[in-house]
């Protein structure tokens, strides 16, 4: 009983609970991917070279084989079935700007933030996905940031996603991922905070304040190495240097204080890259380290991109680079992956009914051949007994009859009626069980039994006989015997002068 209730919750819980969805991060060396759950899911693939080239993808049919096998990872055994994420876009695929807006009210802010994104795009409005979030709010204005990318490349790159049956709830990009998983561990920081983060695609830099991405920019390595094979340790530095110089003078100019605080995510640069900066720019340098889960900082992307997962869909109003809004995908999604819960269920189902429907036939067929080879068993041990029996009846019975002919001094039609009786059922092979006399010119009844093909010469044989009339043989009164002879009862009357 407990484990049914348990089965049962189960099925409630599946049948009522959203979604899970992950974190899915594409970047020009790998594919990685973080779903939190009561355990952490994180499984990686590694591309191989030329897939993308600055975040564009060149060979759509090896990104597709690998979004196949990373499925078969994180599901097996259930290939054709959509694993919704929350996809992070290689960075170099996108641009930020952050813009204001007059207060116009909370209904018309989409319209105001969609005519400045068009007017702010560096990419043609027809040929560009846009999208914005609200980060800041003030009595005259709201801030918001706004992000654009080429609509061919994130077409090319959704509709391979899509034929892998990966279902892609929204696009972002590494930054707006990083920052939503530093205000996780760190808390909402108050003054203007630089995230750095240093990744096998290049260098990216965030500046975030209260929780929210104010400014992003991303350099990748090959605009730093130009012609060279290598990044000299000086170049390096200083185009380090040179981007956080930018940063400090953009906090100075938009929110009128110094940069402070650097949260670094860099694998393998974090000593030197921390060294670097406190002692070039006199910063409070704060590798992120994670509170919550143990994982590397090459996951923290992904893991940011994860914790947009688990966040109710219509409270989420961050920036997301497709066609369509999460509540509309997720709301396609969650209705496919009803069907398919239900399809399943339907199937088990019936598929447990024809088992016990098929069970059941069974045990009844099997049942039935039991009982008629025991009744088989019944009838060929008595019937040689019953038989016997009835002979040494009909023997007395005819004996009786010869001593009553030969009685003297017996009067009446009793006597004619009875050896006549006696010899027409000789004839007939008719053994007669008993007679039934109620008195003169009364009807007259006979039980006896014979073979069924005697039944009716016996009968046509009492008609042809004189003295016999008013004969009927009820259908009724025919009974099959087990040993293959016909029981029956047949009247009649009976007078001694010419039949009437």
């Amino acid at each position: 009983m407990k484990l049914f209730i348990k089965q049962l919750l189960r099925l409630l819980t599946r049948l009522t609970a959203k979604p899970k969805i992950g974190g899915l991060q594409i970047n020009d060396s790998a594919l990685q991917y973080v779903r939190i759950d009561r355990e952490l899911q994180a499984l990686s693939l590694r591309l191989p070279p030329g897939v993308f080239q600055e975040g564009r993808l060149l060979e759509l049919g090896q990104l597709l084989g690998a979004l196949k096998q990373l499925h078969h990872m994180i599901d097996p055994g259930n290939e054709d079935r959509a694993i919704p994420v929350i996809v992070s876009l290689p960075p170099a695929l996108v641009y930020t700007q952050s813009f204001a807006v007059p207060n116009v009210g909370e209904k018309h802010i989409d319209e105001s933030a969609y005519l400045n994104l068009q007017m702010l795009s560096p990419v043609a409005k027809d040929a560009a996905y846009m999208s914005s979030e609200i980060i800041g709010v003030g009595s005259d204005k709201y801030e918001l940031l706004g992000a654009f990318t080429e609509r061919a490349h994130v077409d090319k790159l959704r509709s391979t996603l899509e034929e892998a049956h990966f279902a892609p709830i929204a696009l972002e990009f590494p930054g707006l991922s990083l920052t939503r998983l530093v205000g996780h561990t760190l808390g909402p920081k108050t003054s203007a905070t630089l995230v750095c983060q240093v990744s096998s695609d290049g260098i990216e830099f965030s500046i975030v304040r209260n929780g929210s991405l104010y400014f992003d920019y991303f350099r990748s390595w090959r605009s730093i190495q130009g012609e060279n094979r290598e990044i000299p340790r000086a170049l390096f530095e200083s185009v380090v240097a040179e981007e956080v110089q930018k940063v400090v003078n953009f906090t100075l100019s938009r929110f009128e204080e110094n940069l402070r605080e650097v949260v670094l995510v860099a694998p393998g640069f974090e000593k030197d890259l921390q060294a670097f900066l406190e002692k070039r720019f006199n910063l409070a340098v704060e590798p992120l380290e994670l509170r919550s889960w143990s994982l590397s900082p090459t996951w923290y992307a992904p893991l940011g991109a994860a914790l947009r997962g688990v966040m109710e869909r219509k409270e989420d109003r961050s920036i997301s680079l497709a066609p369509f809004s999460p509540l509309e995908i997720l709301y396609q999604e969650q209705l496919l992956d009803f069907v398919w819960l239900w399809r399943n269920i339907v199937v088990g189902v019936m598929a447990v009914f024809l088992l016990f429907f098929g069970g059941t036939a069974y045990l009844l067929v099997n049942n039935a051949y039991d009982l008629t080879e025991r009744l088989s068993s019944f009838r060929s041990q008595p019937q040689q007994t019953e038989l016997v029996n009835l002979q040494a009846k009909a023997e007395e019975f005819n004996r009786l009859l010869k001593s009553v002919g030969a009685a003297k001094g017996l009067s009446g039609p009793w006597f004619p009626l009875l050896s006549r009786l006696d010899k027409l059922a000789d004839q007939h092979e008719v053994i007669v069980d008993r007679v039934e006399v109620e008195g003169i010119d009364k009807p007259v009844k006979v039980v006896a039994h014979t073979l069924p093909s005697k039944v009716k010469d016996f009968q046509d044989a009492l008609y042809r006989e004189s003295g016999f009339s008013e004969i009927s043989l009820p259908a009724t009164s025919l009974t099959q015997l087990s040993n293959g002879l016909m029981s029956f009862t047949i009247g009649f009357r009976f007078s001694v002068g010419p039949r009437g």
